[in-house]
């Protein structure tokens, strides 16, 4: 994928799958149908098919190369070049909206928005020449989610509660959406306010935003000013071949203005039909829907034939039914523990509530639950070196280590004053005790050591001074490794850049300025590229996985080994033990918070990192006792022993079996659910 493609956010998606995504949006007629992101055209090609001919179809594409293959691919279609966000949405015009929002990083969209201008973009630099492309078009979005006009809008957004009545729980939601979130989120909100009442939205789009914080509010419009209807789930990972995050198809219906009350205030009625395609159903290919349709050479009328199945349940795939009050209960539950000021401004409550209810309190009465931070844990993340391939060496023997390939690969004797020994990857985590496990991997660690290109510009006098402070010189080894790293480049977009000048590790050097006059006082020594930071978060004493693909496994690692970025680390507040620590994230309910709280991922992982991990609740049971027996005894454990144990954990921490089983069946259904979509 290029550059350009990327930055933004260009998947396109399969024809058969615009085909099926427009036929959903279009289930019972309706004429208008927009693609506020339409890319090259393809779910504008198949709304002109469905429509056959007649009707509107609307697409609008910020990239002007992009459009004009659009308008190739699509030619009974008008599209307009211009960003969504600039007025080129009209509010409830359309029957339906379809599309593919583009999945990229709010920091790599704004410039290419900001860029693009528009009337809002101008009127707000007009006024604010001083902001940057990041905040310019995270305001402009807001903007344009809840009035046409800069002033007036920001006006509101700045003061929702003096927006006029019945807009101003919009308002609040369009002032409340993470803006560090991906793009796709600001043009979900801006679809739903396209549609018309009754009108449907069928995305093909990240799965992120129901998993990650800056999705909270989106997943709130989607149930209180839509009725989510349908979920498809791909049965293989080839919808989008360069895509690292889930990806489904999800279809809303559009809310009458009378059914749009607080979620808080009324029960939800109807079920979210999750339909997960079998593997042989691939809709990435052109064949895609015929095999759904035998005799029929439509392809509009494949698709429509293939919604007909999916909403009456028969065909290659398996189907489950979500309440959608359970949805909103849960999601309630998530708003009032992370984000209850904001939630009572959007129900219009008085006041916010002070429960801090997590999510899973509601299948475990009676048991307090805390945020991982309150309980005195502070999730972290293991270190990250800025290039692996320089610091990491494998160790061949005492003193004996193998540079990387990258390096040549040369076999060094060096000192273990210099070395540390680390945990570089997961599946080299095979023990519930780090200190068990051989080490493979050292890392270089300088510390103060000095090298000799580094103080060669300085006086002898200011060496003296430093050496005699206690830097001593790096042995001849260290430096031919060093040596190695300076003289060797790393690919890049604007080419070859040399190891000491990667913007991970340029930082690391420090050159004090050389002396204006003879026998200047001698200022801090010189650092070189070499010179790791290593923190206490490096080698803390709890360790977990950030990608699990089954049940979360944590570590002890009480010898302090470094720990690699591919994990997230925990410190301990003073007096914790680390061995209750363990008990407790090893049990169910520990994995129920954690499938609550991570991301899943391509391939059927889930991803738990730093930021994930402080936004999970676990039961508040640390001093409950013998947990840290049971910790003792999971590290001590054998295989066979290792289920009761957990067993055991599970009871100590949850005495009532109705609640162990609930959260089990929680977090179990949650884990198939991630694997199913891998398959």
């Amino acid at each position: 994928m290029s550059d350009h493609r990327r930055d933004h956010g260009q998947f396109f998606t399969p024809r058969p799958l615009c085909r099926l995504a427009v036929a959903a949006a279009l289930p019972g007629g309706g004429t208008r149908v927009l693609d506020p992101t339409c890319g090259d055209g393809r779910m504008l090609e198949a709304a002109c098919e469905q429509l056959g001919g007649g009707g509107q179809v609307r697409g609008v594409e910020i990239d002007p190369a992009v459009a004009a293959q659009a308008r190739e691919s699509a030619p009974g279609a008008t599209v307009l070049t211009a960003s969504a966000f600039e007025g080129a949405v009209e509010p409830g015009w359309a029957d339906a909206v379809v599309g593919n929002p583009p999945y990229v990083r709010y920091n790599v969209a704004a410039p290419v928005l900001a860029a693009a201008g528009g009337p809002i973009i101008d009127a707000l630099r007009a006024t604010h020449p001083r902001l940057s492309a990041t905040r310019l078009a995270t305001l402009a979005m807001r903007c344009a989610l809840v009035d046409g006009d800069p002033e007036r809008a920001q006006r509101w957004l700045a003061r929702p509660d003096v927006a006029p009545a019945d807009r101003r729980a919009w308002v609040q939601l369009a002032a409340s959406w993470g803006a560090r979130s991906d793009l796709s989120v600001p043009v979900w909100l801006l679809a739903l306010r396209a549609l018309r009442p009754g009108g449907r939205l069928a995305f093909v789009a990240a799965d992120s935003p129901l998993s990650r914080a800056y999705g909270r509010w989106l997943r709130y419009a989607w149930l209180r000013w839509a009725r989510p209807e349908l979920v498809v789930l791909p049965g293989n990972a080839a919808w989008f071949p360069d895509a690292q995050v889930p990806v489904s198809l999800r279809v809303l219906q559009a809310r009458q203005p009378d059914d749009c009350a607080p979620l808080g205030e009324r029960a939800l009625d109807g079920v979210l039909r999750v339909v997960q395609l079998e593997p042989q159903l691939r809709l990435d290919t052109p064949e895609g829907l015929s095999s759904l349709a035998p005799g029929c050479a439509d392809p509009a009328e494949q698709a429509r034939i293939a919604v007909e199945g999916i909403r009456t349940g028969a065909g290659p795939w398996s189907i489950r039914e979500i309440p959608l009050q359970r949805l909103a209960g849960d999601l309630i539950d998530e708003l009032e523990a992370a984000e209850p000021a904001a939630l009572a401004a959007i129900e219009g409550r008085t006041q916010a509530t002070t429960s801090g209810r997590p999510p899973l309190a509601r299948l475990t009465p009676g048991l307090r639950w805390r945020r991982l931070t309150e309980l005195g844990l502070q999730p972290r993340q293991g270190l990250r070196s800025g290039y692996n391939p320089f610091f990491y060496a494998e160790r061949t023997g005492p003193d004996r280590v193998r540079l990387s390939p990258e390096l040549g690969g040369e076999q060094l004797t060096v000192p273990e004053r210099w070395l540390r020994p680390a945990l570089r990857y997961q599946r080299e985590l095979t023990s519930r005790s780090i200190d068990t496990i051989e080490a493979r991997w050292v890392l270089l660690v300088t510390g103060a050591g000095l090298h000799p290109h580094d103080i060669a510009p300085y006086p002898r006098d200011w060496v003296e001074a430093w050496r005699a402070a206690g830097l001593p010189l790096l042995p001849p080894s260290v430096q031919r490794w060093i040596e190695r790293a300076r003289a060797h480049t790393v690919p890049r977009r604007g080419g070859p850049v040399p190891v000491p000048e990667l913007s991970a590790l340029a930082p690391n050097a420090k050159a004090p300025p050389l002396p204006d006059t003879p026998g200047a006082a001698p200022p801090a020594p010189p650092r070189g590229f070499y010179r790791l930071p290593i923190h206490p978060r490096h080698h803390a004493p709890i360790v977990l996985g950030r990608l699990v693909h089954m049940r979360p496994r944590p570590a002890l690692n009480l010898g302090g080994r470094l720990i690699d970025a591919n994990f997230s680390t925990m410190e301990l507040a003073p007096g914790i033990d680390p061995h209750a620590v363990l008990a407790l994230l090893s049990s169910t309910a520990a994995w129920a918070a954690f499938e609550d709280a991570g991301t899943p991922m391509g391939g059927g992982a889930l991803k738990l990192e730093a930021a994930h991990l402080r936004q999970a609740w676990l039961p508040d049971v640390l001093d409950r006792p013998g947990l840290a027996d049971l910790g003792r005894a999971l590290v001590a454990a054998t295989d066979d022993d290792t289920p009761d144990i957990l067993d055991a954990i599970d009871a100590a921490i949850l005495p009532d079996f109705g609640h162990r089983s609930a959260l089990e069946t929680r977090a179990t259904q949650a884990r198939d659910a991630r694997q199913r979509r891998s398959r």
